[in-house]
């Protein structure tokens, strides 16, 4: 598993939300071509191999980067009435 996440990197729902539209936003071409969301998701996820690591490490660490951005801003807050 990377070493980069501790159970100090928790997010409510809303802010994993935005993470995942960061993530998906931060890089248009994720999506080009014949790719899919499912096949994007798929580089991330940790429950492939034994060891908790993903096939594509560099998707990890920009997923991880775009929840850390999420979790420290703003508009991942509910609104105020």
């Amino acid at each position: 598993m990377q070493n980069d996440v501790t159970a100090d990197d928790r997010l409510t729902f809303r802010q994993a939300l935005a993470a995942m539209e960061l993530f998906l936003d931060e890089d248009n071409s994720r999506l080009s071509g014949e790719a899919t969301v499912l096949d994007v998701l798929s580089d991330i996820n940790t429950r492939v191999w034994a060891d908790g690591s993903t096939a594509d490490p560099a998707a990890w660490f920009e997923w991880v980067e775009a929840a850390r951005k999420a979790r420290a801003t703003a508009y991942a807050e509910p609104p105020t009435a």
